[in-house]
């Protein structure tokens, strides 16, 4: 009899722990698709922390974040962030050899393309009739194999741009391109972003910060995998979203932030 109960008691516990990590993921990526914030679950960056950033380079480009290179060099470099803790910083010597240059395809060959969604995103117009957008778009020309980039008349999920209440009275706009991909079973949704949020909650306390060709990428990262990888402009913020359980490889993440192009109309 004794045996029964805690065999019971053990059955509710567990039933109890996968009842907790349903709602924990449910939550978490309901938090994420509406503000763009992710929870305040700080991941420790690869090799066990934060603190100091290196110095990339990915070969192929002069220029980083907005129409650098389409994918790395057979001389890239990458390397882990060293020391403890989240926080940011620069410099660096050590380096490790990057993994193998990521399979990628050709965005702009997709119905429809980014420069296509890019269009359609610069001419939504505001209630006022104004445009939504009036800072840089800046859209991939490079997306992992079988991504479809979904257009406002897609469920569930759309690209889209859109208004954001700021601290105070203050109203800012952003856009979001949101790109499907079919992966184990499911279809995951991964994204690109941008806003004239100077500082978006977002982008707050990267675990790590690293300069690749110039531009300064801020890196949040859940384990060994990279979940956003962000940048700003002196007109913008944006970043770079992975799928809810990471499907995206750092060294694909790295590749499309290196492809992305300002829409010029």
């Amino acid at each position: 009899m004794k045996a029964s109960c805690w065999l019971f008691i053990s059955f509710l516990a567990f039933l109890l722990l996968i009842r907790v990590w349903i709602w924990y993921v449910f939550c978490r990526k309901t938090v994420v698709d509406l503000i763009g914030v992710a929870p305040d679950d700080i991941p420790v960056p690869v090799g066990g922390g934060g603190g100091t950033s290196e110095s990339v380079h990915f070969g192929g480009s002069d220029s980083g974040g907005a129409g650098a290179s389409d994918s790395w060099g057979e001389d890239s470099v990458v390397s882990s962030p060293k020391g403890g803790g989240g926080g940011s910083g620069s410099g660096g010597s050590s380096s490790a050899p990057a993994p193998p240059a990521p399979t990628l395809i050709d965005a702009t060959t997709l119905t429809p393309s980014g420069q296509e969604m890019a269009a359609t995103l610069a001419n939504t117009k505001a209630k006022d009739g104004k445009p939504m957008i009036n800072f840089p778009i800046y859209y991939p020309t490079k997306l992992i194999p079988a991504s479809q980039i979904l257009g406002p008349d897609l469920t569930p999920g759309q690209s889209r741009a859109f208004p954001i209440d700021g601290p105070g009275n203050e109203v800012y706009h952003g856009y979001k391109f949101v790109v499907s991909v079919p992966t184990d079973g499911y279809t995951g949704y991964y994204g690109m972003s941008g806003t004239d949020w100077p500082d978006p909650p977002i982008l707050d306390h990267p675990d790590e910060t690293r300069t690749i060709n110039g531009t300064d990428y801020l890196l949040s990262w859940d384990g060994p995998q990279l979940r956003l990888i962000g940048w700003k402009t002196d007109h913008g913020s944006y970043w770079i979203d992975n799928t809810l359980l990471n499907v995206l490889t750092p060294g694909q993440m790295f590749a499309i932030a290196e492809s992305m192009q300002k829409y010029t109309g």
